[in-house]
């Protein structure tokens, strides 16, 4: 569904002119512009995740010209380099990419960071970026492997089980956990549901186990949403693993991309048009705002940094930001809240202000990315701090 922008109501952008009704229904005055100073640290540290060098935001803060947001949020994007390191850690939290750790419990775990830092650098679009973890190809592989970052606790944290649980919650917003150890108290999700996701990848067919208890019958093998896609029960695990690549990815599933747009927004505005984002049953509070971001994102091939962009140039993200309650009961959006460092970005900002940095790194790797768009190729070794 991409709703119409009948309104021509608060400006060009499109987010904004969704945002005009919204603002009306609720009588919200949206919160006045941020100040060139707070937006240009706003836009840095979301973006390439640094604080600006002072003379940045000195130039920013004299130049006059009336589309100075729009090309800054323009040149931050261009850095390839600096998006990638940055976007690298929101990427290794969700696809569990360690570095050592109670992940290597189960044995051999492969690192992906070298291939989710090339995708990041060149702008893999998002569906044949998750097609390429779900169905590995060389360097992605290790994807499947890390999600074991547990061990077999029990019958529910098996390594097909984790599987299951991980992508369905990573790519469609569907928190299995519960229904991986019996029918779920929380949703509608069934413990057959946990074990048909599970079973794609399983070498053999899997006997389901409720609460630690076997019930003498073999899961089905089936994706989550079967009017979707079908998975073929007697395909060989590759071939399992391919079609529910085209399953997730597939033009029938609006799940992936309203998904991934809601994390992207929450990641930049402070809390998710759906809440908590890892549960997307759950209503969106703007579903205008929601399905309209979800189809340009596809309309658009795909492009997180062309989405990103969507969002930072429009009011909506440079206004002023908000203080928002830790318990919120109903939410309505009159700003971006005011957000905490992460700890890379803390870290970070140490090391601007003082000129002292971390010296032992996390993990390191020699990378080579191609350029692209003219763009020359990027080489050299990447250290994680």
């Amino acid at each position: 569904r991409r709703p119409a922008l009948a309104s021509t109501d608060g400006g060009a952008h499109p987010i904004d002119r969704l945002f005009a009704p919204y603002y009306a229904a609720h009588n919200i005055p949206p919160s006045s512009p941020a100040s060139d100073r707070a937006l240009i640290r706003r836009m840095y540290l979301d973006v390439v995740g640094q604080l600006p060098a002072p003379d940045a935001v000195r130039a920013f803060v004299a130049d006059a010209r009336a589309d100075k947001r729009t090309r800054l949020v323009q040149r931050l994007l261009g850095d390839r380099v600096g998006y990638a390191e940055h976007w690298l850690t929101f990427w290794n939290d969700l696809l569990r990419n360690d570095y050592r750790g109670t992940g290597y419990i189960d044995g051999g775990r492969e690192q992906i960071s070298a291939w989710l830092y090339s995708a990041l650098v060149t702008n893999v679009p998002f569906d044949q970026f998750v097609a390429q973890l779900v169905d590995p190809v060389p360097g992605s592989a290790g994807f499947s492997k890390g999600i074991v970052w547990r061990g077999v606790v029990n019958a529910s944290q098996t390594p097909e089980m984790q599987a299951a649980q991980n992508i369905s919650q990573v790519f469609m917003g569907v928190n299995l956990k519960c229904a991986s150890c019996h029918d779920s108290f929380v949703n509608d999700w069934q413990l057959s549901d946990a074990y048909g996701m599970a079973s794609i990848y399983a070498d053999e067919p899997l006997q389901m186990v409720e609460c630690d208890k076997p019930t003498g019958e073999t899961a089905k093998v089936k994706f989550l949403y079967s009017q979707i896609a079908a998975i073929d029960p007697a395909a060989p695990k590759a071939q399992r693993l391919k079609q529910l690549a085209t399953a997730l990815t597939g033009e029938r599933n609006g799940r992936l991309s309203r998904t991934f747009v809601n994390r992207v927004w929450a990641r930049l505005m402070g809390r998710g048009l759906v809440e908590p984002v890892d549960d997307m049953e759950r209503e969106a509070w703007h579903p205008d705002l929601l399905d309209w971001l979800a189809e340009d994102f596809v309309a658009r091939g795909y492009n997180a940094r062309a989405l990103l962009e969507r969002i930072l140039t429009s009011d909506a993200y440079q206004r002023a930001a908000v203080d928002l309650p830790d318990r919120v009961e109903a939410y309505t959006f009159q700003g971006p809240a005011i957000r905490r460092l992460t700890a890379e970005q803390f870290v970070d900002a140490l090391g601007a202000v003082t000129g002292v940095w971390q010296a032992a790194p996390a993990g390191d790797f020699d990378f080579t990315v191609a350029g692209s768009d003219g763009a020359p190729a990027v080489r050299g070794v990447w250290i994680q701090a």
